[in-house]
């Protein structure tokens, strides 16, 4: 049988960048795909948001947490440079490595403090400065009011 128009199982995937916000989604797709990381905490990021050197020190610590071959390893952070497809392609291989490689929380930059996302400031002042949070939520709505002609 043909099956045509919607199909109720297809496994469609979406990731948000939780640094940047990017969108991005596709049938049978993984965030390597995307050029994109996720950890177990579902910290997505773009690897775009990180240094040639963080690039580098990331990829050789996932690639030994699997067991990876240290020519493999070699090979892998040679690759890398200022070229972002060629990062790219890297994040390729470790989708290649496994069906889908989730990064431990040791490693994820989010996690471990080396990076913060927005969402993580945001939620910081939230929780630190209640006050100061409403204030800035009230401005942006004015704003927001004033620049769409709603006053």
């Amino acid at each position: 049988m043909i099956r045509n128009g919607f199909v109720a199982n297809s496994s469609s995937s979406s990731f948000i960048c939780c640094q940047c916000s990017e969108l991005a989604g596709g049938w049978d797709k993984e965030p390597s795909d995307f050029g994109m990381f996720e950890c177990v905490n579902d910290h997505t990021f773009c690897i775009s948001h990180l240094s040639i050197a963080e690039i580098k020190d990331l990829i050789t610590k996932i690639l030994i947490y699997k067991g990876i071959a240290s020519d493999v390893i070699d090979d892998a952070i040679n690759s890398i440079d200022k070229d972002y497809m060629v990062s790219y392609n890297v994040v390729k291989l470790m989708g290649k490595l496994d069906d889908y490689f989730v990064i431990p929380e040791h490693l994820c930059p989010y996690c471990n403090g080396d990076k913060a996302s927005d969402m993580d400031v945001m939620h910081l002042i939230k929780t630190t400065d209640p006050k100061y949070y409403e204030d800035m939520r009230q401005k942006l709505m004015v704003e927001r009011k004033r620049k769409f002609g709603r006053d």
